[in-house]
Parts: C-alpha cells; structure tokens; sequence
C-alpha cells in the first residue's frame, strides 16, 4: 500500500468515525424507528438539501444527482421519493440515516475535486473541535506530529438560518471491512504501516486533548 493510498484510507477511516460518533451515542438511549418513518426522514433530508442547492451554487459547489426521478429507490423496503433522494450519499451512507441527514457530497468546478458539505449546529463542541484540528499549527507536520483528519477548506452559514454552518471538506469514500479484504492478504510490511499510522493518528488527538474517537 503506497503512502497517498494509506493517508486516504486512514482520511477516510477518520471522517467516517467523526461523522457518525455523536448519531452512534445518541443512539444508545433510543430505539430506531420503523422503517417507514425512517424513510419519511431521509425524504426530508433530500428536500433539506435540494432547498439549499441555490447557496451552495453561490460558493460554487454543484450537487450531484445521482440518479434520475424515475427510478425506484427503497430503504429497508420502504419506498423513498427519488427526486427528493436523488443527491444523497447513498454511497457512503447506505445504512447510516444521520450521516444521510447531517452531510452531502458535492463537485466543485474551481479545483474539479469532490467535496463533502456537513450541516452542524453553529458555536457546537464538534465545530469548535473541527476548527482546533484544522487551526494553523495542526495542519500537515507544522505540529511536529502527523494529523489524520480531513482539512477543512471552508464554513459559512446557512443564509436563511445562521444557527447551521456548513463546513466544507475533502470528499473520501468510506472503506467498508469487504474492501479491506482479508487479513491473511495483507503483507507484513503493510500490517506495521497501518499500525503505526494508527498510533502516530492517537498520539495527535492525545496532544490535543481529543477524547472518545473511536
């Protein structure tokens, strides 16, 4: 494994863990709704999003539809409206309705890279962490100690809704376990990279006092 493949994987490891850290404790206290209910939600987190197309145009990122109006999308059998749905990370976020509620994949056409737009609540803990690991000093090796996490390359709030910022971040594809193939397949070599990454990405947050990441 090359070293631009292990910093995207452990990227992307590391954007997944963030993303969904909260939703995870949250559900620890409530059950999961029925499949139909959640398919009323994920509904309304597509129409959330297409609302907010027209801002996100302004600052130059295109949501991607990702298929067309006419075609059948279900969740967990559930029927979804597929033109409100269309532009959803189903990718990444197959299972996962918070993620699908919280965040959006988009193109921008300036540097033609995929970015991922994430909705958090304006003056929280998590946008605060976010900008601590993405303040001058921590980015790339300024810090002396490698850092994990996606940049951010830019926040603004939401026009018609100043208590929602959106922060903008590279776009990594999470690597889900049957991509990683089995353990017997990775060399011994890559083993110790990987475990050094992992402890080099501990040692970062245990400096900056980041707790429960994983």
């Amino acid at each position: 494994m090359s070293h631009s493949q292990c910093s995207e994987a452990h990227a992307s490891a590391i954007q997944a863990i963030w993303a969904t850290r909260q939703p995870r404790r949250r559900r620890h206290h409530h059950h999961r709704p029925h499949p139909s209910k959640e398919a009323a939600l994920i509904n309304a987190a597509g129409q959330y999003w297409v609302r907010k197309e027209d801002i996100f145009q302004r600052r130059n990122y295109i949501l991607r539809p990702k298929f067309t109006c006419e075609k059948k999308v279900t969740w967990k059998g559930s029927p979804l409206d597929a033109s409100s749905v269309r532009v959803l990370d189903f990718v990444n976020y197959s299972t996962d309705l918070e993620s699908l509620q919280r965040m959006i994949d988009a193109y921008c056409p300036d540097t033609q890279r995929l970015v991922c737009i994430r909705r958090i609540r304006t003056g929280s803990e998590e946008l605060r962490t976010l900008f601590m690991l993405s303040r001058p000093g921590t980015r790339g090796f300024e810090s002396g100690v490698w850092n994990p996490c996606p940049p951010v390359l830019e926040v603004f709030k939401d026009e018609h809704n100043p208590s929602i910022t959106f922060v903008v971040m590279p776009y990594y594809r999470n690597m889900q376990p049957r991509q990683l193939g089995p353990l017997s397949f990775l060399g011994y070599c890559e083993l110790v990279e990987e475990a050094g990454s992992i402890l080099k990405s501990l040692v970062f947050f245990h400096r900056l006092d980041v707790e429960n990441i994983y």
